[in-house]
């Protein structure tokens, strides 16, 4: 009997949308032709990255966690990897250049960065600040009120001190915080004085 494909007549979305149970069903070639589908949607998407030299944090996962989507050579546990990895490729915002268009806008508008910064900042100056701030995150998260706050004072920082390696931003960074938690420290205690004397 011929084989049939199974993805006939279903869309990409669909197939990027099938849970781990029903993947690990499938037979080689089941999973290989499921692959194929997500690849060739995946792989134009970082074509079109490469030929505009942009790099979007999904485009630097993938391309440092194995590059461009292939099946060629795979075992079936290597194609069910393959179809995860995939699959979470296409799921994030910043797979396409619209996407990251509006990640980046939206990351601007948060930081209030002005127009000449928006213009000279580039892949590497935003992949750079958000390297910084995962490794930040944790320990200026009790100093400031949601995360739009902490991406603010890191970006102001980036921006005076981005001549400077990472690992000294990263000192900067908590300086900064330090001095931003004496300064509310002495607040609060003037607002208990007045308090008291207002009694």
């Amino acid at each position: 009997m011929a084989w049939k494909d199974p993805f006939k007549g279903v869309s990409t979305e669909a197939i990027k949308n099938t849970d781990i149970e029903t993947l690990n069903t499938w037979d080689r070639r089941t999973i290989a032709r499921a692959v194929r589908r997500l690849a060739d949607t995946a792989n134009k998407r970082i074509k079109a990255f490469e030929e505009k030299g942009i790099e979007s944090p999904a485009f630097l996962n993938v391309m440092k966690g194995g590059g461009k989507f292939t099946t060629r050579g795979k075992t079936v546990n290597q194609l069910r990897t393959e179809f995860i990895r995939a699959r979470d490729f296409l799921t994030m915002k910043t797979s396409t250049r619209k996407g990251y268009a509006k990640v980046k806008q939206d990351f601007f508008d948060r930081v209030e960065a002005t127009s000449a910064q928006k213009i000279s900042l580039s892949d590497n100056d935003l992949n750079r600040f958000w390297r910084i701030y995962d490794k930040t995150e944790s320990n200026i998260a009790p100093f400031v009120t949601g995360s739009q706050q902490g991406q603010k004072l890191v970006f102001d920082i980036f921006i005076q001190s981005n001549n400077v390696s990472e690992e000294d931003l990263i000192k900067k960074v908590y300086q900064k915080f330090d001095m931003y938690y004496e300064q509310q420290e002495e607040l609060n205690d003037y607002a208990g004085t007045s308090d008291f004397y207002s009694i």
